[in-house]
C-alpha cells in the first residue's frame, strides 16, 4: 500500500492551462494528430516513394498518439507533456510485442546499428499494421468519450468536427483527406472522402499496390 501511495504521489501533475487552452489542444492539435495518423492523401499509387512518404508520416503521428494514450510508466515524461487523462480518458496499455515496440526507439526518427538486424530476415522489416490498428481503435473510443463529456469538463469540443471524424473512423473505410488552400495561403479545412474498405475496419499501411513492378498496373502515357 505504501509503495502504491508513493507511486501515485510521484505522478507529474497536468499542465496548468485555461479552459480555452485545453479546448485549443483538443480541437486543433489532437484532432490534427488523429487525422494525420489515420488519414491518407491521394497519391500516385505506382510510386513506392510516395507510399513511403505517406506512411512514414502516418506512423510518426501514430507514435505521438501512442505516447498520448499509453505513456511510458503510466505518466507524462516531462512536465509539459499532454496525456489522455488530461481529458478524463483512462490510460490503457496497448501491450505491443517488445520487438515491435523497439521500433519506436530504433527505427523511427533515429539512426542506429539496430537497423542492421533485419539483414538475415528482410521480411520482418516492414512495419506491422498493429500500430495503426490499435491507434484507430483507441481514437474511436477517445472520440466517443469527448462527445459524451459533461458541460463541466475542462474543454469545449467542437462537436461538429468530432462527430464528422467519428463517422469516418466508424465507417470501415480508409479515410481520404484533402486540405485546400485559399489564395492567401490559409487552410480551407479538412475534406474527407471514403476510400477502400479496410480489413477489420481499421487503418493499415497497405493502401498501395505490391512492390513487385511486374504486378503494377500500366502507367498512363505522359
Amino acid at each position: 500500500m505504501a509503495n502504491a501511495f508513493i507511486q501515485f504521489a510521484m505522478k507529474r501533475p497536468a499542465p496548468v492551462l485555461t479552459k480555452a487552452e485545453w479546448t485549443k489542444v483538443l480541437n486543433e492539435h489532437l484532432y490534427y494528430e488523429i487525422v494525420h495518423a489515420l488519414g491518407v492523401c491521394v497519391y500516385e499509387q505506382r510510386n513506392y516513394f510516395a507510399w513511403e512518404l505517406v506512411n512514414y508520416s502516418r506512423i510518426g503521428h501514430a507514435r505521438v498518439l501512442i505516447k498520448f494514450f499509453d505513456p511510458d510508466k503510466g505518466d507524462r515524461e516531462r512536465d509539459d507533456d499532454i496525456i489522455c487523462t488530461d481529458f478524463g480518458f483512462p490510460i490503457a496499455p496497448f501491450n505491443f510485442d517488445p520487438e515491435d515496440r523497439k521500433r519506436w526507439g530504433k527505427d523511427l526518427f533515429h539512426l542506429s546499428v539496430e537497423r542492421l538486424r533485419y539483414g538475415a530476415n528482410p521480411k520482418k522489416k516492414p512495419w506491422p499494421n498493429i500500430f495503426l490498428n490499435k491507434v484507430h481503435e483507441r481514437a474511436k473510443e477517445f472520440t466517443r468519450h469527448i462527445l459524451s463529456a459533461s458541460s463541466t469538463a475542462n474543454f469545449d469540443a467542437d462537436r461538429n468536427s468530432w462527430e464528422v471524424l467519428l463517422g469516418e473512423l466508424e465507417s470501415g473505410h480508409e479515410i481520404t483527406v484533402d486540405i485546400g488552400l485559399f489564395p492567401s495561403g490559409a487552410l480551407m479545412g479538412y475534406a474527407f472522402a471514403r476510400g477502400r474498405l479496410l480489413p477489420g475496419g481499421l487503418s493499415d499501411h497497405y493502401g498501395c499496390p505490391p512492390t513487385d513492378p511486374d504486378k503494377w498496373p500500366p502507367r498512363a502515357s505522359p
